[in-house]
């Protein structure tokens, strides 16, 4: 399976090698070929326009790969609203039920989600794991 390794670090004096070393192992453990990294330096996550970030969703469209890692949900974006503006360019016109499908979550929370989005609510609603994968497959499916 074809993935791609996204990394963000805030400040030009961080670096992305930690991000990049554990994406990497994760990657080669579960067989997955790692055809691109995209890499934003001191770059805010509140912005929603960065330059990695950008390219990967236009491979994304692209289908240059079905597997996007990335360490935490925070790297790609620093709020709910974001995230889920992100989530939607990987899987336009998904299903509500499809998204808590996919994510193991309940539909409920998909909607409270959505609706907190809406009502301008940017805070964090989920602790973010340490590793995250993003999957996005085409008509075939997803896979989370």
């Amino acid at each position: 399976m074809k993935a791609a390794i996204y990394v963000r670090v805030s400040t030009a004096d961080q670096h992305v090698e930690s991000q990049l070393y554990d994406l990497r192992e994760l990657a080669a453990k579960r067989g997955f070929e790692v055809v691109k990294e995209y890499r934003d330096c001191g770059v805010s996550g509140r912005r929603a326009r960065r330059p990695g970030l950008d390219a990967l969703i236009a491979d994304a469209r692209q289908k240059k790969f079905s597997v996007v890692l990335v360490a935490a949900f925070d790297r790609v974006a620093r709020s709910v609203k974001h995230f889920l503006q992100v989530m939607d360019e990987f899987d336009s016109g998904m299903t509500l039920t499809a998204v808590a499908r996919k994510w193991g979550i309940s539909r409920s929370l998909v909607c409270k989600l959505v609706k907190r989005s809406r009502a301008g609510d940017e805070g964090s609603a989920l602790s973010p794991p340490q590793v995250v994968e993003i999957a996005h497959q085409g008509a075939a499916g997803a896979r989370w």
